[in-house]
């Protein structure tokens, strides 16, 4: 597995917000803010590789703006059930992160959609250890 490189956080947010109207030091917060993500994601023990890792930035990124704005999706919660309590926890701690930011509550939807990058990620951790699954 080729981890992530937590230098590419700035390109991926270059690449997701050049048609947005975002100032310099926004990017820049922005970017912190991720890399302090990740690395919380990987004191916990989910290290992203260089594929997962910049989908699940690009979905940090949106979600931001989402935040900002205060939409968020809409959307069936059937897949809930078939994430695991730790992607959960580890997702309510990550959008706790983000929503000190600007004082919103991040849905229970939104908080499964992160866990899901965080559940696919500590599976595909697990199958490269020869894990059970």
């Amino acid at each position: 597995m080729k981890r992530f490189d937590y230098k590419e956080i700035c390109k991926v947010i270059d690449e997701r917000t050049k048609e947005w109207n975002i100032e310099k030091e926004e990017i820049q917060a922005l970017e912190k803010k991720l890399t302090d993500i990740m690395n919380f994601c990987e004191k916990e023990g989910v290290v992203f590789d260089s594929v997962a890792g910049p989908v699940f930035v690009t979905h940090l990124i949106t979600l931001y703006n989402r935040l900002k704005k205060g939409e968020f999706v809409d959307m069936d919660m059937s897949f809930a059930d078939e994430i695991s309590t730790e992607a959960l926890e580890l997702a309510k701690k990550i959008a706790s992160h983000l929503e000190g930011q600007y004082g919103r509550k991040i849905p229970d939807n939104e908080e499964a959609l992160i866990a899901t990058h965080i559940g696919a990620m500590q599976l595909r951790l697990k199958e490269e250890k020869g894990e059970e699954l």
